[in-house]
């Protein structure tokens, strides 16, 4: 008995890429799984938002009740910040001048400018302080923006340091 399928493919780069399904039907095909793939990839990127960029798994304590509220704290600053690009990335399209590209609102900018205002937003009692903030933070985030390209061919970047999790300027509490 089969518990997996492995899916073979050569990625127009000479690449060969292989994928792990549950899925024996045999009328789903090679191109099927590449669809699917590429349409899972929103949900990849917002994990590396999650782990890399937001660092969810650097806990500031050892104690349990912290590191709830430390995960609590990331995933609530991470809902907020999809919420922000949402409105700033809606508010880029209409902005757009029949540009070669469309544009999307940078996140890592996005998260440095959310986190220097969330307390403004989160604290404050007064709703009009709060909807000038959120104003603000849109702003900031739509003057940074990225091209979309789709279908981008070659080689990426190659990462420096690869299995350095938390680089010489950053400390773990591991």
């Amino acid at each position: 008995m089969n518990i997996l399928r492995v899916v073979t493919f050569t990625l127009p780069s000479g690449v060969i890429e292989k994928l792990f399904t549950n899925i024996f039907d045999e009328s789903f095909t090679v191109g099927d799984f590449k669809m699917l793939y590429n349409k899972r990839w929103g949900i990849e990127t917002r994990y590396r938002t999650l782990k890399s960029l937001l660092e969810i798994d650097n806990f500031s304590s050892s104690k349990k009740q912290i590191i709830e509220q430390d995960f609590y704290a990331t995933i609530f600053i991470a809902n907020l910040l999809a919420v922000v690009q949402n409105y700033a990335d809606e508010e880029v399209k209409l902005e757009d001048n029949n540009l070669k590209y469309k544009y999307k609102t940078n996140t890592n900018v996005a998260i440095s400018e959310l986190k220097a205002m969330v307390l403004d937003v989160v604290m404050s009692t007064n709703p009009f302080k709060k909807i000038f903030v959120m104003r603000k933070l849109l702003n900031e985030i739509k003057y940074y923006i990225l091209p979309i390209r789709n279908d981008r061919k070659g080689n990426l970047r190659k990462v420096k340091y690869p299995n350095v999790k938390y680089p010489f300027n950053k400390k773990g509490n591991h």
